[in-house]
């Protein structure tokens, strides 16, 4: 009887493994009222870029300098070697990411909120259905995004508040692009540099 005991308990571990964050992880509040960024990255944090010249240098050089990158694609062939790629869709999508930005204007404002808020979104609009292949990135100011989690798939989806004041605006989690430095404190939230 132990031994069977023992084999069953061994079959069903990998499986009780399987999703860490799962039910056992996630707090049933966080699935019915989102992640609360205020904790890791409050809105106050953006004022400091305006308030203090030291927040606004380190920040605006870490942005220039990573922004400033050549970006370059590649195609991985069969034998392990890689070729260049420098026409199709994803080329064009990362020379004008939408019909006001450049690539190197999204990056820049990305390592802004990173090193702000420690978060970073990006929405893809993807067509009417949602699921098709992404046309344009849209930035997004991470103390108006909030993570909604799921008690087993991790992520449910992602709302943005509008600065109007009107009704969140929801994007699955295949219309979002997330960036975020670590936080061992809150996994669902990112630690800024500011924030330390």
């Amino acid at each position: 009887m132990g031994n069977a005991i023992t084999r069953y308990l061994e079959r069903l571990q990998p499986a009780a493994r399987a999703f860490v964050p799962g039910p056992g992880a996630v707090d049933p509040s966080l699935v019915t009222f989102c992640v609360d960024h205020d904790v890791s990255s409050p809105e106050i944090y953006a004022e400091y870029l305006a308030t203090s010249n030291g927040v606004y240098a380190c920040a605006k050089l870490r942005a220039t300098l990573l922004s400033s990158l050549p970006l370059r694609h590649y195609r991985l062939q069969g034998d392990g070697s890689r070729v260049e790629v420098e026409r199709g869709r994803l080329h064009e999508l990362t020379q004008k990411v939408n019909p006001y930005w450049t690539f190197n204007r999204l990056m820049e404002m990305t390592e802004l909120s990173l090193s702000v808020w420690g978060s970073a979104y990006w929405f893809i609009e993807r067509g009417a259905s949602g699921t098709g292949a992404p046309r344009e990135l849209w930035w997004a100011r991470p103390d108006r995004v909030r993570v909604v989690p799921h008690p087993t798939d991790y992520v449910s989806h992602f709302l943005y508040e509008p600065v109007n004041g009107a009704a969140p605006i929801r994007f699955e989690r295949e219309e979002v692009v997330w960036l975020r430095y670590s936080n061992p404190i809150d996994e669902f939230s990112g630690l800024s540099p500011l924030a330390a």
